[in-house]
């Protein structure tokens, strides 16, 4: 059986915490290394996570660089096959078993599942993975980390996240190793986890950080990315409405000849 790795880091957010490693403690039939990273908070969460030390693989209350400087500290004391980040506030759905049902499909680099999306308690919807994400999909839209099962020695071999980026370092993560053909990417259409959207990455602007990592890794093929985006080809009547414009151009040309 796999053994997998589940990463939480936290700051200042004690409910959010409690919540999360309620979560997580509660898979059954699963091996399971849980590690916690808190960066030295002063609302109770150092002791509750000292409190309940003996639930977890590896925990640490100190100052740190910030959220990739956290999870790298997370990634630096993982040994499973892969890697499972629920930050503080993120919780798996009420299942004990929805980790071990994961397992079957864990078999590519980077397998996403499905999300429900989360404001004030109240339900906002689902977001969903293609089956198999392409580059352009991921520079749309990235993947939810709180359902992302990441293979770790993708670490290994391409670095973990760059801590010079505030919010975006994980979306910086998907461009860098998805320009590699050699990774591969899995979608799977099942809910596991709830994802809050009040986090910090939904209250500050991702625009610079985007067009550093763009300029980074897609200088290429950023001008076609975008004009893409503007044909918007996830629209099915559009999609359609242009093929059948191209259907006619190519009756037209027939014609004439």
């Amino acid at each position: 059986m796999k053994l997998l790795s589940v990463i939480t880091i936290n700051y200042n957010n004690l409910s959010g915490l409690k919540k999360t490693v309620q979560s997580v403690v509660n898979q059954r039939n699963i091996r399971l290394e849980y590690i916690v990273i808190d960066g030295g908070s002063t609302d109770g969460s150092a002791d509750f996570i000292a409190e309940n030390a003996s639930r977890f693989h590896y925990a640490c209350s100190e100052k740190d660089r910030g959220i990739y400087n956290a999870m790298n500290k997370g990634i630096a004391q993982a040994t499973g096959d892969y890697l499972l980040f629920m930050n503080s506030g993120d919780e798996l759905i009420d299942d004990p078993f929805i980790l071990e049902k994961c397992l079957p499909y864990l078999q590519q680099d980077v397998v996403s599942f499905s999300c429900q999306l989360r404001k004030n308690g109240s339900l906002q919807g689902i977001r969903t993975h293609a089956a198999s994400p392409s580059l352009f999909q991921l520079w749309m839209s990235g993947l939810k980390h709180q359902s992302t099962f990441i293979r770790r020695s993708l670490f290994e071999k391409y670095g973990s996240y760059d801590e010079s980026f505030r919010i975006a370092g994980d979306y910086e993560f998907w461009i860098r190793i998805g320009i590699n053909p050699h990774v591969l990417f899995q979608g799977v259409n099942q809910i596991i986890a709830i994802f809050e959207l009040d986090g910090v990455s939904q209250q500050a602007t991702w625009g610079e950080e985007h067009e550093r990592i763009e300029q980074m890794w897609l200088p290429h093929l950023i001008a076609d990315f975008k004009r893409l985006r503007e044909l918007n080809f996830f629209d099915k009547p559009k999609v359609l409405a242009v093929g059948k414009a191209i259907a006619k151009s190519v009756k037209r040309l027939r014609r004439r000849k």
